[in-house]
């Protein structure tokens, strides 16, 4: 059997076949993955969708500290296209298709990264060197054009003030953000994966600590109690990391532009009452993002 439907601008069609058990087996493909196969097998007992319906319903809502932060300030409108565009990718990636590039600033974000666990900026100026001399060699004058903002953002960098205690921590550093880097709250999925997670001793105290890099220059108007929220949403993964005897602390939002460690709220009760009300907002326009 077979049904044919459309979700977020992509094509579909839903192949139902029965298994020699005569168990129904439903398995969804976009027209692309269908046009490459002869031949399309699969097993009974790895799918599990019974209705469009219900495979939407059952879908997880979650965003990306990059879009929660973005989804604040934005227009009832602007918040469904930021849902609209999250579910698209995670249907595409049910699908086996590709989702969008990396980020904008990959390759700044590695010889900053390279340079926080090196405690030094020789790796920064050799990503710099490196990005300029492939510059001449980039036929596309988009992409001449972001790896000379990834300069841009590196020399920025240079510029930060950094907090002694952060410069304390960091020599402690054990690994970045895992690919799946995320925590819930209050049942919402959010994604962090900071760029440094490092464990240290304070006054005695065992802590896990963690730091993003907020990269938005100055046309971006991007306010600096954003970077609180980032530095906030930092925080909760470090204490999503602990173990039993460690605590969070030292918890910064890295704001390029603002040559700044941003640090989370002081009054954390209060940051969490605000974030929580906004993540029930964003819970909302997902439901009604899902029942259109």
């Amino acid at each position: 059997m077979l049904f044919l439907f459309k979700f977020m601008s992509v094509n579909y069609k839903i192949i139902i076949m029965a298994d020699k058990k005569g168990v129904n087996d439903p398995k969804m493909l976009s027209d692309k993955q269908l046009d490459k196969k002869k031949e399309v097998r699969f097993s009974p007992s790895e799918y599990k969708f019974k209705t469009i319906a219900e495979a939407l319903a059952e879908l997880e809502a979650r965003v990306t500290v990059n879009d929660l932060v973005e989804f604040q300030n934005c227009t009832p409108k602007g918040r469904k296209a930021i849902v609209r565009a999250t579910i698209k990718k995670l249907n595409d990636k049910k699908a086996g298709q590709k989702t969008d590039g990396g980020h904008y600033y990959v390759r700044a974000l590695s010889g900053m990264k390279k340079a926080q666990e090196k405690s030094s900026l020789t790796p920064l100026f050799n990503k710099i060197k490196e990005v300029r001399d492939d510059i001449p060699n980039t036929p596309k004058k988009r992409t001449r054009d972001r790896w000379a903002s990834n300069i841009n953002a590196m020399e920025e960098y240079q510029k930060t003030h950094w907090h002694p205690e952060y410069t304390q921590a960091k020599k402690n550093y054990i690994g970045t953000g895992s690919e799946n880097g995320k925590f819930v709250f209050h049942g919402l999925d959010i994604s962090v994966r900071p760029e440094l997670v490092y464990k240290s001793v304070i006054k005695g105290e065992k802590v896990v600590g963690a730091s993003k890099f907020v990269i938005k220059p100055p046309h971006a108007k991007f306010k600096r109690e954003q970077s609180e929220l980032v530095a906030l949403l930092t925080y909760l993964y470090a204490e999503f990391m602990c173990v039993e005897g460690e605590t969070p602390a030292i918890c910064y939002a890295v704001d390029v532009y603002r040559h700044e460690c941003v640090p989370c709220p002081i009054d954390l009760e209060f940051a969490k009452s605000k974030l929580k009300k906004l993540v029930i907002e964003y819970l909302e326009t997902w439901k009604q993002v899902i029942a259109e």
